[in-house]
């Protein structure tokens, strides 16, 4: 995110290496911008690079994350497979129990249990 100027959740490649390299360059000696171009490529990650995906791709977490916190696009994925032949109404229903035509987090976050989705509070509402 510190590389990410208009927190777009994309970063140029050439930032995106230089990032990698920063984050690696203790790990080991073997990588390079030029091994970092070539696994850009054969992995197809684009130009920008969405490094939200890439990061979710390796299962990479920051150190503040715990091994216990759920994997957010797991649970988002199983909740659009559960969800993709309910009515509309329904779902503006328990998305939108008051009808103010607006969801709040609260709403929101009393939304995904409903759904065995365990994502706790403070992630819900991000």
């Amino acid at each position: 995110r510190s590389v990410d100027d208009n927190f777009s959740g994309r970063i140029p490649k050439e930032k995106w290496i230089a990032a990698m390299i920063s984050q690696l360059q203790t790990v080991s000696d073997f990588i390079t911008p030029t091994l970092l171009d070539k696994l850009h490529s054969f992995w197809g990650l684009s130009d920008p690079v969405g490094y939200v995906r890439f990061l979710h791709r390796f299962q990479i977490r920051g150190p503040d994350q715990n091994d216990g916190a759920p994997d957010l696009m797991r649970e988002v994925s199983r909740l659009r497979r559960q969800l993709i032949d309910a009515p509309s109404q329904s779902l503006e229903r328990l998305l939108d129990p008051d009808g103010d035509r607006s969801v709040s987090q609260q709403e929101f976050i009393h939304f995904l249990p409903q759904f065995n989705i365990d994502v706790a509070p403070q992630h819900a509402g991000a």
